[in-house]
């Protein structure tokens, strides 16, 4: 698990936001303000802490915090709220915690808590740091290994390399997808992925429900 993973997340996220947000625009509509809405609509937990992480860096898991402080959170808030606790708290890739980013201890190591503080055998915050670290391990070694589908579609236009139907691409994050993607199927336009929508597994399966999707011409490995 690293930052930089789920900013890639958010700006592949934010691209496709900003292409419906052109479609559905009105004269008295700002682009940015409606792909906006679009995003929290439907964006995911990685997607959310990429947000978080773009446009608050250092800050950002304070941020988030302090927005939902009076909040009672969903499960989506919840693993939220667990993703970016992970990435600011875990250090040394996983094997230790920064106590005073989960509680009100100054203390920067769990080894300085076992040291210096008389209660650490007993302590629910080294408890809580340790869950902490399983679910580093956990969360680290499903990114790792766990490969899904991610479906490239197609509109009408012509600059697209095929028209209308999808592209079905293995990868382990959608980074990955859309960079098997390209190297197949380069941009044609700088920066923008030549296709009109990308959706996960679950996306796709919730479109399925309601919509036909077309042909599938080809699958990436």
């Amino acid at each position: 698990m690293n930052k930089k993973n789920f900013i890639d997340i958010f700006q592949n996220k934010w691209e496709e936001c900003m292409k419906e947000a052109k479609e559905n625009k009105t004269a008295d509509n700002d682009i940015s303000a409606v792909a906006m809405d679009i995003f929290n609509e439907n964006a995911n937990a990685e997607e959310v802490v990429g947000y978080y992480l773009t446009y608050y860096g250092e800050e950002a898991m304070e941020t988030w915090r302090e927005n939902v402080k009076y909040v009672d959170m969903n499960p989506q808030d919840k693993e939220v709220d667990e993703l970016l606790t992970i990435l600011f708290a875990v250090r040394n890739d996983g094997k230790d915690i920064d106590i005073s980013k989960i509680s009100s201890c100054e203390s920067m190591s769990m080894n300085d808590c076992e040291k210096h503080c008389p209660r650490y055998y007993n302590c629910d915050t080294i408890s809580y740091a340790n869950d902490l670290l399983v679910k580093f391990e956990d969360e680290s070694s499903e990114r790792n290994l766990k490969s899904q589908s991610f479906y490239f579609t197609f509109g009408s236009s012509l600059s697209f390399p095929y028209q209308h139907g999808y592209v079905e691409v293995k990868g382990t994050t959608r980074s990955e997808a859309i960079a098997k993607f390209r190297s197949k199927y380069p941009d044609r336009s700088e920066n923008t992925v030549n296709c009109a929508f990308i959706y996960s597994e679950e996306e796709w399966k919730e479109l399925l429900k309601k919509y036909g999707m077309g042909e599938c011409h080809d699958v990436i490995l």
